[in-house]
């Protein structure tokens, strides 16, 4: 499969379709001899664990992809600095990345990435411009997309934006724009139709 869809193609599940074995299992089994080793194996491995809020998920619709994906569920990563967690992304510095939260469907999951693309305050500020990016678990380019951000609400950390698809090479295509809020400085993550 060449590495941009044709448009409207709806097989999009199959593409983040995940396994019915984890990719590592082989390796995980030949390094853990005892629970107490799972962690440091998973890392060793390059798969450490994240540290997701399900009470903080939230439905989804990801038919503005335009790859025949519809309902999922958003599983933000937790904000914090405990390991296995992530920044808020108000406090991205310009060109820092965060991998913000997983989307599940039926059928598989997308990994979803936020970068800050401009702005040197310590914080982010209205007209900051930020990239999403959703990725399967091996790492293949779903979708990107940039948006300009508007606070809301400052003291709330309430913002949002409009994800217009970028130019890169990637699965989907011809996506719709759509409108992404932040609440509660990231941690939770809604979608406006």
């Amino acid at each position: 499969m060449s590495s941009q869809n044709s448009g409207g193609n709806p097989n999009g599940a199959k593409v983040i379709s995940i396994e019915t074995t984890p990719p590592k299992l082989d390796q995980l089994k030949e390094m853990v001899n005892n629970p107490s080793e799972i962690d440091g194996a998973t890392i060793e491995l390059g798969i450490p664990p994240f540290l997701l809020n399900l009470g903080l998920a939230v439905a989804t619709d990801l038919s503005f992809l335009n790859i025949g994906l519809g309902k999922a569920v958003y599983v933000p990563r937790q904000v914090t600095d405990r390991d296995g967690g992530r920044k808020s992304q108000y406090k991205l510095c310009k060109g820092e990345t965060t991998q913000a939260g997983v989307y599940f469907s039926e059928s598989g999951m997308m990994l979803r990435f936020v970068t800050r693309v401009t702005g040197d305050t310590k914080n982010a500020k209205t007209g900051d411009i930020f990239m999403e990016q959703y990725r399967t678990r091996e790492g293949r380019l779903i979708y990107e997309g940039t948006g300009v951000l508007q606070i809301t609400d400052e003291r709330k950390g309430i913002g949002q934006y409009e994800l217009a698809q970028t130019n890169t090479p990637q699965y989907a295509v011809a996506a719709q724009p759509s409108v992404k809020v932040w609440i509660i400085w990231s941690a939770i993550l809604i979608e406006v139709e």
